[in-house]
């Protein structure tokens, strides 16, 4: 079994249970819960890297069961008043391990969060992985400090000759701080038991862990496509990046414009820069099925998008008709995921959410 996801008397949907293939189609009547599994999922296979998260912002603190975390993001993801009334029960299985989700009636605005030692396991050998990199780095930088004062009183008292030497060692003291300091503040740092200079966890080696302990799926990176998208459509600036912290609007429709927006402008790049063979015939069969899609191809100029129609028409997307303002932003998405996913990743989850 690969991955399996069980949900019961939640948002609407009274029981249900999916195998996830390598393609899922779901199609239902309005509000049977479509999104809410897609959802789901992208919750579930985004534990790990959150995992991950907690861990590179975490200072050191005894306890690492950042549950409320947990139940923070599934709560963005999934308000409160969708619930509904009844208890509910939410069980994503994958590989040999499980993540559960319940509420009762106890406590009705709390979930409770439950999963395999597995996950328990990992948080602790990311967070001592992190110690450990961190006792290094203090290590070398204390004894690089103490090298460099000695060289400074032997500088004083004796001749240039040793300059070289405390360069060398200057040198290396800026490229062991993740960002420019003084040593003032460095050296206090460095006393502070409260303080870990940030040290991210290798994502590679994460990733090449999930896939030897549990299978390929685990490590798959995700890309979320909901629906109405025509909104993008007539967005031409960088409102995303303006708006990212607030919590007006659902945070998938968020996380999209953003990637949206770095992609749009990723594609300009990826079009002028494509000089390998293989790679410019796989963007000619892009070219193509945008042409068939869009019903005209698209074309920008000065950061504006435009749909050059059959007849020599030339529609701005923002005055297009509806289907083009709902497909386009697609368009844009996919053509740009064969040449972003790295040649070393095992795969990617891609969730493409369509209006009734």
């Amino acid at each position: 079994m690969a991955e399996k996801l069980t949900v019961k008397n939640f948002a609407g949907i009274e029981e249900l249970e999916i195998e996830v293939k390598r393609i899922n189609i779901v199609i239902g009547p309005q509000a049977s819960g479509k999104s809410v599994c897609a959802k789901l999922l992208f919750y579930f296979k985004n534990f790990v890297w959150k995992i991950l998260a907690t861990v590179e912002n975490e200072q050191t603190k005894p306890d690492l069961d950042s549950s409320s975390s947990y139940s923070q993001t599934f709560q963005e993801y999934f308000p409160p008043d969708s619930w509904g009334e009844h208890d509910f029960y939410i069980k994503y299985e994958i590989s040999n391990v499980f993540i559960e989700i319940s509420r009762n009636q106890d406590n009705k605005s709390r979930i409770n969060i439950n999963y395999s030692e597995f996950f328990k396991n990992l948080k602790e050998e990311l967070l001592t992985d992190k110690l450990n990199k961190f006792d290094r780095q203090r290590d070398f930088i204390n004894s690089l400090i103490e090298i460099k004062n000695q060289f400074t009183e032997e500088n004083n008292k004796k001749t240039d000759d040793i300059i070289p030497a405390l360069n060398v060692i200057e040198i290396l003291l800026e490229k062991v701080k993740e960002n420019p300091e003084s040593l003032e503040i460095l050296k206090e740092n460095l006393e502070s038991n409260e303080t870990i200079i940030k040290q991210s966890f290798p994502r590679e080696q994460l990733t090449e862990f999930l896939r030897i302990s549990l299978c390929d799926e685990a490590a798959y990176t995700q890309l979320f496509i909901p629906a109405g998208r025509s909104f993008f459509a007539n967005i031409q600036s960088s409102i995303f990046s303006l708006i990212s912290n607030k919590s007006v609007i659902e945070p998938f429709m968020i996380e999209f414009g953003s990637t949206y927006e770095r992609i749009k402008r990723l594609n300009v790049r990826i079009m002028k820069e494509n000089e390998n063979r293989q790679e410019k015939k796989i963007n000619d069969e892009i070219d193509r099925l945008i042409k068939e899609i869009l019903c005209g191809e698209h074309i920008q100029e000065k950061g504006e998008d435009f749909v050059k129609m059959a007849d020599g028409r030339r529609i701005s997307i923002a005055n297009s008709s509806s289907g083009q303002q709902e497909t386009f932003p697609l368009t844009i998405i996919l053509s740009a995921l064969p040449f972003l996913v790295e040649a070393r990743s095992p795969g990617q989850t891609v969730y493409i959410e369509e209006p009734e």
